[in-house]
């Protein structure tokens, strides 16, 4: 079949069968030299995919670029990249729809992409190298930090809302050997500066807000800030 006609092929199935069988995708253009989509998880986990046929479809793989407002100009090149590796498992056969249901699954699955930054930066400025430990769990979208100074440990689990940075994170106090009611103290500031991250104030200050409205800021890195102050406040 000529190069021209399996395209033709693909762009009907795109047409036909797109809004029905992938959610959360809009189709921006459908044609032979561009194929546009617009994938929607959250409004903080969407992006843009522009598709071009190469000269020797289907033997080589699609052309890929990845747009987004949200996501940081590393992560956009990251997830192209992820995309490349997976069309070589289809070279010779249809490849348009396999690239959008897998983008979609991606956005399903990795529920920490909005905050994906900031973890970045917890480890990079709050984290010791060598001492603390942070694991990701990507699918259930939960990060466990564990902390340690001197005699002292504490570990602790964020759980990241399907709508964040709209929501505020959800912080649990695993384990530690505080003092109980340093430790309930602890949580509870943690938890308290992640909220006044996503809600405005009950009475606010005309010196900060007059002529302005509220908007929400990341509340992931704010849970991280206080349990690691209260590291440098004891003894090593």
């Amino acid at each position: 079949m000529e190069r021209s006609n399996i395209i033709n092929n693909e762009l009907k199935d795109v047409q036909k069968y797109l809004p029905s069988k992938i959610e959360g995708c809009e189709i921006i253009g459908c044609h032979q030299n561009l194929v546009s989509i617009k994938i929607k998880k959250t409004k903080h986990r969407e992006l843009t995919v522009c598709i071009q046929f190469p000269q020797n479809y289907p033997s080589d793989i699609l052309l890929v670029e990845i747009k987004s407002k949200v996501m940081s100009p590393a992560l956009v090149n990251n997830v192209a990249q992820i995309c490349d590796n997976e069309l070589k498992k289809y070279v010779g056969g249809k490849q348009v729809m396999i690239l959008l249901k897998f983008l979609r699954k991606f956005l399903d699955e990795n529920p920490l992409l909005p905050c994906r930054d900031e973890l970045n930066n917890v480890k990079k400025d709050l984290l010791q190298e060598g001492v603390d430990v942070m694991k990701m769990k990507q699918k259930q979208g939960i990060t466990s930090v564990e902390i340690f100074k001197g005699n002292y440990h504490l570990k602790f689990t964020v759980s990241i809302p399907d709508d964040y940075p709209l929501t505020s994170v959800q912080m649990t106090l695993d384990r530690h050997n505080f003092p109980a009611v340093m430790a309930y103290y602890f949580i509870c500031q943690a938890r308290e500066f992640a909220r006044q991250a996503v809600e405005p104030p009950l009475k606010k200050n005309p010196k900060y807000y007059y002529g302005t409205s509220f908007s929400t800021k990341s509340s992931c890195i704010k849970s991280y800030e206080v349990p690691n102050n209260l590291r440098q406040a004891v003894p090593s």
